[in-house]
C-alpha cells in the first residue's frame, strides 16, 4: 500500500534541480542537472536520518525542504519521490559535509533487508555475477542515484558507476554512499569479505582517503577516468551460500 505524503514543489522543469557544492565535496556553484524521478521506499530516509542524529543533526533539519512529514517515518510502507531523498541528502551534505567519510559510513548502513523484494532476489541468486546482473536490471527499485553497469572481462568483472546525472552538490556524497553500499552487499551475500582487484574514483583524492580502505577491500585510486570497482572472475562465479534459483525466480516475477 502506498501512503499519501506531502510532496515538495518541484522545480519549473520537473527533471531539473539547482545544485551547489559544499565542504569535503567541493566549492559553491550552481548549474541545472537532471534528477531521477522514480518512487522509492522510506527505508533509506530512515537510515540517513539515523546517521545524521548520531552526529547531532535533528530529523527536522534532515527533512527540511523535502516535503517529507516527520510522521511519515513511522509508516514502513510509505513511498517518496527520488527528488525528496535528494533534498535530504543535500541537507546532510550542508550540515555534515565536513565529517570525514560521511558518505562511506552512510553506505555501510544499507542491509539487504532494507531493499525489500529486490534484496531477497539478490540474496537468492546463484552467483555474485547473476546477483549483480539482476541488481542492475532492476536498479530503479533501489535507493541508488549512481547508475551501475556490469562490464565482464575474461578474468575479472568490472562494475562501472556513472555519477554524471547526480546533482553536483551531493554527487560525491551519493557516489560514496552508493559504492560503499554495493560493496557491503557483496559481503552480505558471501557472509565474508570479497576482495577487490582495484577501485577507482573520478573525484580528487580527499583528505580522508585512508578511510576508504575500511570500506573497499582492495587498492583505491582517485582522479581516474571512471568510477569502478573490479573483482576477480573467480569470486564472481562462486555459488552463493544462500542461493536458491526457485526463490530468485519467484522474487523476480
Amino acid at each position: 500500500m502506498i501512503h499519501a505524503c506531502t510532496v515538495a514543489t518541484p522545480p519549473t522543469d520537473k527533471n531539473v534541480a539547482v545544485s551547489r557544492r559544499f565542504d569535503n565535496f567541493g566549492h559553491a556553484g550552481e548549474r541545472p542537472v537532471p534528477v531521477r524521478t522514480t518512487r522509492r521506499g522510506i527505508a533509506s530516509i530512515h537510515l540517513l536520518v539515523g546517521l545524521a542524529a548520531e552526529h547531532g543533526m535533528p530529523a527536522g533539519a534532515c527533512l527540511r525542504g523535502s516535503g517529507i512529514a516527520p510522521k511519515l517515518l513511522r509508516e514502513p510502507a510509505a513511498e517518496i519521490e527520488a527528488h525528496q531523498e535528494l533534498a535530504v541528502a543535500r541537507n546532510i551534505v550542508r550540515n555534515l559535509g565536513r565529517e570525514p567519510g560521511i558518505g562511506l559510513i552512510a553506505g555501510s548502513r544499507y542491509q539487504l533487508t532494507a531493499y525489500g523484494i529486490w534484496g531477497y532476489a539478490f540474496l537468492a541468486s546463484r552467483t555474485l555475477r547473476s546477483a549483480l546482473e539482476l541488481g542492475v536490471r532492476y536498479l530503479d527499485l533501489t535507493f541508488a542515484f549512481t547508475q551501475f553497469q556490469v562490464d565482464p572481462r575474461r578474468d575479472e568483472l568490472r562494475m562501472l558507476m556513472d555519477d554524471s546525472e547526480i546533482p553536483e552538490d551531493c554527487r560525491q556524497f551519493l557516489l560514496e554512499r552508493d559504492s560503499s553500499a554495493a560493496v557491503a552487499l557483496n559481503r552480505h551475500l558471501f557472509l565474508d569479505t570479497v576482495p577487490l582487484r582495484r577501485v577507482t574514483f573520478r573525484f580528487p583524492r580527499p583528505r580522508y582517503a585512508s578511510r576508504f580502505q575500511d570500506y573497499f577491500p582492495g587498492p583505491v585510486s582517485f582522479a581516474q577516468p571512471e568510477n569502478t570497482y573490479v573483482l576477480d572472475a573467480g569470486w564472481a562465479d562462486r555459488p552463493l551460500p544462500q542461493g536458491n534459483e526457485q526463490t530468485a525466480r519467484l522474487c523476480e516475477e
